[in-house]
């Protein structure tokens, strides 16, 4: 620890020359070598159970991405007692874990555990960090967003104003974090029924993420979808819709672009955007007087997505041979999408643009390799970069004629306040496409879950009885 000490304080002298003694980038350096401090005094076995913590802390995230909270909720207690063990109260990984803690409980629906844990956090933060730092940001925004969920609008707005002064003083108004925040306070506005002070709050949040993240960005996505759920509580479809339709076509371009060679938590990330962006699109389309056939391109794109990584991960268990090119692959891949999607940095734009160069040249020459080797993997890739429309003409033509495909997809259906103020309202429905050879697509809105579902349950229960009635017909009635 000895060398990594020296170059600590090394660092810290540079930061303090280049930034001045109380510049938020002086105190990471002083945390940064008061951690170097802090692990050089543990023991082997105590450093051994932080790495456990950190461990924990990705099982979370992982789970978290998979809908799993309660078990989530088990590893993220498991870091915060070793952390707030070993590193104590006052140490910016214990109030990281108490978050991370506090979030869990929160979308596991107890908000009175949640809120200490979130306002503990917070508190560690601006006591270790400075009430000033960008990194107490996220502990305001969680809390905020936690007195949204109990719509306590009053408590929610002055936290959200303190995150966005913070990260307009630490990185100014052209930053993403900036942008971020301009969306929250511009979503708030949107539940007080405050258009006038939204809209423009929004649109500047949409310009940062253009100019700086690019126009292909996830979160640039989200700025789009988020002013498109603006203008859909005003009840201006035509001005929502091609904002949901470019959410929608960046998110499912992630998927084509990123084909086979992103880590399971990436790959589970961008499931995650793509189908809140087809279900923001599927609720839009009546509305906006979009054609069957093209929402249902969308949602076979949708589908094929999901479907080649489905393949490529039976076609890596068939050949295990081909394991060492596809883990090189995944990490190649992983790297060039962490370096895609971070933050540019003005300085070096030309070094960041030759990593990217490089990067996807090897991505390229791996792939030719399997492709090479394994034909089924050629196949799968073709696929899944297949234009929208070129899908589904090959989908029609390989249905027989007189025979007709019907494709069933659930999906979350969200519908703007009817007062014009308030959280959306959300269900979850079925919506089924008819497509049959040459052009022909339609489709039905089959209504809630819910009611299907049960009727569903029921007639499986009495299916075959003799003597039972036909609960098939009350679900033929329903559909």
């Amino acid at each position: 620890f000895a060398a990594a000490q020296i170059t600590r304080k090394e660092i810290l002298a540079l930061r303090i020359k280049q930034y001045g003694e109380k510049d938020w980038h002086v105190t990471d350096a002083r945390q940064d070598l008061r951690d170097v401090d802090i692990r050089a005094r543990l023991t082997g076995a105590e450093r051994r159970e932080l790495l456990t913590a950190g461990q924990a802390e990705a099982r979370t995230a992982a789970l978290k991405d998979k809908g799993d909270f309660r078990e989530a909720l088990r590893f993220a207690e498991q870091a915060a007692n070793i952390r707030r063990r070993l590193l104590g109260d006052q140490h910016r990984d214990t109030a990281a874990s108490l978050g991370n803690l506090g979030r869990m409980y929160e979308l596991l629906g107890d908000y009175a555990k949640a809120e200490p844990l979130l306002r503990q956090a917070l508190e560690i933060h601006q006591k270790t960090l400075g009430e000033n730092h960008p990194s107490t940001t996220p502990d305001l925004s969680s809390l905020a967003g936690l007195y949204e969920s109990l719509a306590d609008y009053a408590k929610e707005e002055p936290l959200l104003r303190q995150a966005l002064e913070i990260d307009k003083r630490a990185h100014g108004e052209s930053h993403p974090s900036y942008a971020i925040d301009l969306d929250n306070l511009a979503h708030l506005y949107r539940l007080l029924g405050n258009y006038a002070k939204a809209e423009p709050l929004q649109r500047r949040a949409l310009e940062i993420q253009q100019k700086v993240r690019g126009e292909n960005h996830p979160d640039t996505a989200t700025s789009l979808n988020n002013l498109a759920e603006l203008y859909r509580s005003l009840g201006d479809d035509a001005k929502a819709e091609p904002l949901c339709r470019q959410a929608l076509e960046i998110s499912l371009a992630g998927f084509s672009h990123n084909f086979g060679i992103l880590s399971e938590r990436q790959q589970l990330a961008l499931e995650s955007n793509s189908s809140g962006a087809l279900s923001n699109y599927l609720s839009l389309a009546s509305a906006a007087g979009i054609g069957d056939r093209a929402v249902y391109a969308y949602v076979l794109e949708s589908k094929g997505a999901v479907t080649a990584r489905q393949s490529l991960v039976r076609l890596e268990r068939r050949r295990p041979e081909l394991k060492p090119l596809f883990d090189e692959l995944q990490t190649v891949g992983t790297r060039l999408a962490n370096l895609s999607l971070a933050e540019p940095d003005p300085k070096h734009p030309e070094v960041r643009r030759q990593k990217i160069e490089a990067l996807t040249e090897r991505k390229e020459l791996l792939e030719g390799k399997l492709s090479g080797q394994y034909h089924e993997f050629a196949q799968t890739r073709d696929a899944a970069r297949l234009g929208r429309e070129e899908q589904l003409k090959k989908l029609q033509a390989a249905i027989p004629p007189q025979t007709a495909l019907v494709d069933v997809l659930e999906y979350w259906h969200s519908e703007p306040p009817s007062a014009k103020k308030g959280p959306q309202k959300f269900e979850r429905r079925l919506v089924a496409f008819v497509v049959r050879r040459g052009a022909f697509v339609h489709k039905i809105e089959l209504g809630p879950v819910a009611p299907i579902a049960k009727m569903i349950d029921r007639w499986r229960c009495t299916y075959g009885r003799p003597g039972a009635s036909d609960p098939g017909n009350a679900l033929r009635a329903q559909i």
